[in-house]
């Protein structure tokens, strides 16, 4: 069945995270990410330089190869949901 070879070629992680102030270099996304952010504010620029600020309250999806880098100016923290293929 397709499930079974779903569970057989991915593996789904949920929790959450916290962090205080960083900055990421530019560099692909490791995974396919969900992220709910639940506290602080988060800009993610993307290879273009184009910004997406995303604060307390905000739901948004990373794939797995974008370009881009992460900037927290304050403490931050999320729930994420990871897809990983194997």
């Amino acid at each position: 069945a397709a499930s079974d070879v779903y569970k057989r070629q991915s593996k789904f992680i949920a929790g959450t995270w916290q962090s205080e102030a960083f900055n990421s270099e530019m560099q692909p996304f490791p995974r396919n990410e969900f992220v709910y952010l639940q506290s602080g504010s988060l800009v993610i620029t993307e290879q273009e330089g184009d910004e997406q600020v995303f604060t307390a309250g905000d739901a948004f999806f990373v794939p797995q190869g974008a370009l881009c880098s992460w900037r927290a100016r304050g403490d931050v923290r999320t729930f994420y949901a990871i897809l990983q293929s194997s």
